[in-house]
């Protein structure tokens, strides 16, 4: 049997992990695709030498299929594991709700033409959990100020 190495994304050039996401803005290209930017308001984490440093910044997703781009929102029963009730939006559904909001990403996740944050959205006394997916056929970009 023939083994091959899937090698690991090493080199992203910013850390989303702690990162409070604020917005989305959604522009769209024709009736099944958009570019998506999403707002950062306290910026992205940038490791120079070692030493983790904060720019302002936001993301541009460029040609995102919004058929197949969806957000979860769920709540868990329990402390951390137990059941789970929510909803899944479609990408459009999504923005057309929130337009603006808090979350907190924890994880980022990427490849093969999907970028994927998951982590938690603030609201009002609330918190609950969220996992956004976005499948893209154009680049991901990071719009900084440096």
């Amino acid at each position: 049997m023939k083994r091959r190495k899937r090698e690991n994304i090493s080199d992203l050039p910013y850390c989303l992990h702690d990162v409070h996401m604020s917005g989305i803005r959604m522009k769209m290209v024709d009736q099944s695709f958009a570019n998506i930017k999403l707002l950062f308001p306290k910026g992205l984490y940038k490791y120079d030498a070692e030493e983790e440093m904060i720019c302002s910044g936001e993301i541009l997703l460029k040609n995102v299929d919004v058929d197949f781009s969806n957000v979860y929102l769920f709540k868990v029963k329990g402390q951390n594991y137990g059941k789970i009730r929510g909803r899944k939006y479609s990408i459009t559904e999504f923005y057309k709700k929130y337009r603006t909001f808090d979350m907190e990403i924890i994880d980022e996740t990427y490849g093969y033409n999907k970028t994927k944050f998951a982590g938690y959205m603030y609201q009002k006394k609330k918190t609950i959990e969220f996992v956004m997916e976005f499948y893209h056929f154009g680049d991901m970009y990071y719009l900084t100020e440096e």
